[in-house]
């Protein structure tokens, strides 16, 4: 009793001494403790909400709860499929599970990677859909002109089969172009994947330009036509009239070829020798200005024909829309940038001349 009350005074008369008493137990106490394994288990604890003796007393459990919690399997089953079917193999999943999240990079990588491809690609399905509509249009209103043989002279009217046919042509062409477009929640990621398909279509376009002599003229005639006729075909569709699908189809169709002419020149001056980044960019800048204008006459033609929202919420989209156009434009135009450039280089090796 006496040396807890000398202690007691000494402690009041010298700070210090109890200080020293406070240090002397708390190390006392942690000398047996590993600090890295000790911090390791407070980690754990945050991690998984159990306290850090429990941690401590089934460190083997404690750290299997924690690397489970650690992964989110939910979403980890809509981004790496792949992974998640080789993680729920026993077997595998005992090789394989300290390398998660390689493993998941790795396939989103490859699928990233498909998916760009197969948004390029998906040009071609939508070139089909739009000479098919530019057919359906010529078919369907040439028509009326044989029904008064049909019965008499003809058996039937070969301009309406015709037009059936090329109808469901363009149908299946735009099912198809749908298809391989890669479809994602994100507006940046799908309109990267709309400035591949754009690429795409540009460029199967090219050999027009090359045909010619340099000429921009039928590039633009055929992204109108394509355009006109995809438009005419998706507004009869909702069930338009043959005349008012050809006024919205032309209209369409005359705003892409108009709004392509701001900045196809300099898109062109790239297959000649000299001043490449200057090119570009002035191709660059321009296209972006030409989409945008494009972009919002064609929606606001959209609108006028099916108008399906008030215009207040119309205008509410447009900022939206503005983006994931110009990320589209972006992606295309630094492409055939690219390309463009690319192919006059070979040429110049090789001694040919493009335009």
């Amino acid at each position: 009793m006496n040396n807890e009350f000398d202690d007691a005074v000494a402690a009041t008369l010298n700070p210090d001494h109890q200080a020293a008493q406070d240090a002397r137990i708390g190390f006392s106490v942690a000398v047996d403790t590993h600090p890295d394994a000790y911090a390791e288990a407070r980690r754990v604890a945050r991690r998984t909400g159990v306290p850090v003796d429990t941690v401590l007393a089934l460190p083997k459990e404690m750290k299997r709860q924690d690397a489970v919690g650690a992964i989110d399997f939910d979403t980890l089953a809509k981004t790496s499929p792949a992974t998640v079917a080789l993680l729920a193999d026993m077997e595998k999943a005992k090789l394989a599970h300290d390398d998660v999240e390689n493993l998941s990079g790795i396939e989103k990588t490859i699928k990233v990677a498909g998916n760009a491809a197969s948004a390029f690609g998906s040009f071609v399905h939508a070139l089909n859909e739009g000479a098919a509509g530019g057919a359906q249009w010529l078919t369907e209103t040439a028509a009326p002109l044989l029904d008064p043989l049909t019965g008499r002279i003809l058996p039937e009217n070969p301009l309406r089969r015709a037009a059936e046919g090329w109808t469901k042509i363009r149908q299946r062409s735009e099912a198809a172009s749908d298809a391989m477009m890669p479809k994602s929640d994100s507006l940046a990621e799908s309109a990267i994947y709309s400035g591949l398909q754009s690429m795409g279509v540009s460029l199967s376009m090219l050999p027009l330009v090359i045909a010619s002599g340099g000429t921009a003229a039928p590039m633009l005639a055929g992204m109108g036509i394509m355009t006109g006729g995809q438009s005419y075909g998706n507004a009869r569709d909702k069930g338009k009239g043959v005349l008012p699908s050809l006024v919205f189809g032309a209209s369409q169709g005359l705003i892409e070829a108009g709004t392509e002419m701001i900045g196809l020149p300099a898109l062109l001056s790239l297959l000649k020798p000299g001043g490449a980044v200057k090119k570009g960019l002035e191709y660059l800048i321009k296209e972006q200005g030409g989409e945008q204008v494009a972009t919002h006459l064609q929606e606001l033609n959209d609108w006028a024909m099916t108008p399906d929202q008030s215009f207040g919420e119309y205008l509410v989209e447009r900022p939206e829309s503005a983006l994931s156009t110009a990320i589209a434009t972006a992606v295309a135009g630094g492409g055939q940038v690219t390309i463009m450039k690319g192919l006059e280089v070979l040429s110049r090796k090789n001694g040919v001349q493009i335009i």
